[in-house]
């Protein structure tokens, strides 16, 4: 589920678009390469210390944002992607570093990669 989404369950509803929906398929994108690691869904037998295990931490949806908010930010979840996906591993890595900087994009808006994903996500932001 999107940061967005999951902070604004508890304050005022937002409105849910299409690019909550982009951001959700790149999260499951990162769950599936990080836990599956072969055909006949083959699931990863030690998923201890994996940093996309932390989106799941705490009690409530705004911890759960936080905490995938501060993995995405730091790519620490890209060093858990199995071999198995190869040339789908740089696919993520890009996609991730699209939301990082979406999620970031005052930080980047010279970046013009990250214009172009604000653009058709519909961001207000550079």
């Amino acid at each position: 589920m999107a940061v967005e989404l999951l902070r604004a369950v508890n304050n005022k509803p937002i409105k849910h678009t299409a690019a909550h929906d982009l951001k959700s398929f790149i999260y499951l994108l990162c769950w599936i390469v990080t836990f599956f690691t072969g055909p006949e869904s083959q699931l990863r037998k030690n998923t201890t210390k994996l940093a996309i295990e932390g989106w799941y931490e705490g009690n409530d949806l705004i911890a759960f944002a936080n905490n995938k908010e501060g993995c995405m930010a730091s790519a620490s979840h890209l060093k858990d992607i199995t071999s198995y996906y190869g040339v789908l591993s740089a696919c993520v890595g890009m996609l991730s570093e699209l939301v990082r900087h979406q999620l970031y994009a005052q930080r980047c808006a010279h970046n013009p990669a990250i214009a172009q994903f604000n653009y058709y996500v519909g961001s207000k932001q550079p």
